[in-house]
C-alpha cells in the first residue's frame, strides 16, 4: 500500500513537470500551431486559460494582419464580425468604409455608365472622383444623345456643356432632314419653329412656300372644277401648274361645250358620241343615264305598239339592249299568231319518244327532210326561233306548258303549217318533210 502511494506521487509529479515543460515550450514557440497542442495535450492545465488568451489574441492578429494585406472591404467586414471586441475593430471599420468608397468608384469606374455613376455620387457625394465622374456622365449623355438622333436628350442637361454647341447644330441638321423627307408643310413649320435662326431656315421658308403651291395644286387638281383651277390661277399666274391648269379649263370647257351639244340633240347617237370621246365621269354617268331613259322609252313604244315592224325597230336601234331576247320572243309570238290567223295547214302532233314523272321541260328532236331551208317557230311559255338547212337536225330544250307552233319553207309553192302542242315532260321527235300529196310531217 505504501508503494502504491508513492508510486502515485511520483506520477504527479512527473505529470506536472510535462506540463510547465510544455508550458514553457508554448510560450518560447508563441505560434497558433504551439497553443493548439498545449490545449490539446492539457485541457484542464491550470495554465490553459492563458493559453487560451494567448491563442485568441495570436488568432486576432493574424486575421487582422490577412484584412490589412487583402486590403477590401469585404475582408474588413468579416474580420468586424468576428472580432467584436478587438483592439483593432476601430481601424477596422474606419478601413472598411475607405475601401468600400474606393471600390464603389472602381465598379463605377468598370461600368462605365450613366446609372454607375449617379448611384457613386448619390452614396458618396463628396467622392474625390466625382468631379471626374459628372464629366464622364456629361459625355456618356453626348454619346447617348447621338445614338438616338435626339440632342435635346443632352442640351436639356446641359444647356451650356461641353458638346452644347455642337448638339445645337447636329439637332439643327437632323431637323431639316427630317423636314425635308416629311414633304409635308406641317413638318416645315415646326422646323422653323424649333429653329428660327437655324442654319436651314432660309431653305426651309422657300420648300414652304412649294408646298403651299403644291398644295393649292392638289386639292383644285382633285376638284377637277373649273372654279378651283382658276383659284389655283388667281394665286400663281406663272406658277409651276400654270400651265396645266389651264389646259384643264379648255377641256373642261371644251367637254361642257360638247355635252351642252348632246343634250341638245337628245339622242342615242348624240349621247353615245359623248360618252365615247370624253372621259369627264359626272357627265359620262348622266350620259348614260339618258341613254337608258331613251332605250326604255322606245321599248315602251314598242310594246305599245305590239308589231313585229316595230320590235325590230327596237332590236336594230339597240342591239345590245337587256330587253333584245324579250323582243325576239315577241316578234316569234306574232309571226305564230299571223300564221294561226292566215290560210294554213294543220300540223300532227310530235311523237312523244319517252315519258317521266316530275319533269319539267322537253328534249325535242328536230329533222328537215325537205329539200329547203326550214324554219319552225314555238310560241309561249318559251318562244324560240329553229332554222335548219335541207336534211339538217337538231335539238332544242323547251319548258313544260302549251305552244302554239308554226313552220315554213323558204319555198312560194309551199303551204304555211301551224299546230298546238301541250308539253309535259319527256323527249320528242318532230320529222319535217314535204308530200304533193298530203302535206304535214
Amino acid at each position: 500500500m505504501k508503494n502504491l502511494f508513492l508510486l502515485s506521487i511520483l506520477v504527479f509529479v512527473l505529470a506536472s513537470c510535462a506540463v510547465k515543460k510544455d508550458y514553457k515550450r508554448a510560450k518560447e514557440v508563441d505560434s497558433i500551431q504551439q497553443y493548439n497542442y498545449f490545449l490539446m495535450m492539457h485541457p484542464d492545465s491550470k495554465y490553459a486559460g492563458e493559453i487560451r488568451d494567448w491563442l485568441e489574441s495570436k488568432q486576432e492578429d493574424k486575421a487582422w494582419a490577412r484584412a490589412l494585406r487583402m486590403n477590401k472591404s469585404q475582408e474588413y467586414k468579416v474580420f468586424m464580425n468576428q472580432h467584436l471586441n478587438s483592439k483593432y475593430y476601430g481601424e477596422a471599420s474606419k478601413r472598411y468604409k475607405i475601401t468600400l468608397e474606393e471600390e464603389s468608384w472602381e465598379n463605377a469606374d468598370r461600368r462605365n455608365s450613366i446609372e454607375g455613376y449617379n448611384e457613386l455620387i448619390k452614396s458618396y457625394p463628396s467622392n474625390p472622383n466625382k468631379k471626374l465622374a459628372l464629366a464622364r456622365i456629361e459625355e456618356l449623355t453626348w454619346k447617348k444623345a447621338q445614338q438616338n438622333k435626339d440632342y435635346s436628350l443632352y442640351l436639356n442637361k446641359y444647356p451650356n456643356g461641353t458638346y452644347a454647341k455642337d448638339a445645337v447644330l447636329q439637332q439643327d441638321k437632323y431637323d431639316w432632314e427630317s423636314a425635308k423627307n416629311a414633304r409635308s408643310i406641317t413638318s416645315i413649320d415646326l422646323y422653323l419653329s424649333n429653329h428660327p435662326t437655324g442654319l436651314y431656315w432660309q431653305d426651309a421658308e422657300k420648300l414652304r412656300k412649294e408646298y403651299v403651291e403644291d398644295d393649292l395644286w392638289y386639292n383644285s387638281d382633285k376638284d377637277g372644277t373649273i372654279p378651283s383651277y382658276r383659284k389655283y390661277l388667281s394665286a400663281y399666274p406663272k406658277g409651276k401648274y400654270a400651265a396645266k391648269a389651264q389646259q384643264e379649263i379648255n377641256r373642261i370647257q371644251a367637254i361642257e361645250s360638247a355635252w351642252t351639244e348632246a343634250k341638245k340633240k337628245n339622242t342615242i347617237k348624240a349621247y353615245q358620241l359623248f360618252v365615247d370621246e370624253y372621259h369627264y365621269f359626272s357627265y359620262k354617268k348622266e350620259a348614260k343615264r339618258h341613254i337608258a331613259a331613251i332605250e326604255q322609252d322606245a321599248w315602251n313604244k314598242a310594246k305599245q305598239k305590239n308589231t313585229i315592224a316595230g320590235y325590230r325597230k327596237f332590236i336594230d336601234a339597240f342591239p345590245n339592249s337587256s330587253y333584245g331576247q324579250l323582243a325576239e320572243e315577241k316578234i316569234i309570238d306574232l309571226e305564230v299568231a299571223a300564221v294561226f290567223a292566215g290560210d294554213h295547214g294543220q300540223l300532227p302532233p310530235m311523237q312523244k319518244t319517252s315519258y317521266g314523272r316530275n319533269y319539267t321541260s322537253n328534249d325535242i328532236s328536230i329533222k328537215n327532210d325537205t329539200p329547203y331551208t326550214l324554219t319552225v317557230l314555238y310560241s309561249s311559255p318559251q318562244s324560240q326561233l329553229v332554222v335548219l338547212r335541207s336534211g339538217a337536225s337538231t335539238f332544242i330544250n323547251l319548258s313544260n306548258g302549251y305552244y302554239r307552233i308554226a313552220a315554213n319553207v323558204n319555198a312560194a309553192n309551199v303551204t304555211l303549217y301551224a299546230g298546238t302542242e301541250n308539253l309535259a315532260g319527256g323527249e320528242y321527235t318532230s320529222s319535217f318533210y314535204i308530200s304533193t300529196s298530203t302535206h304535214g310531217y
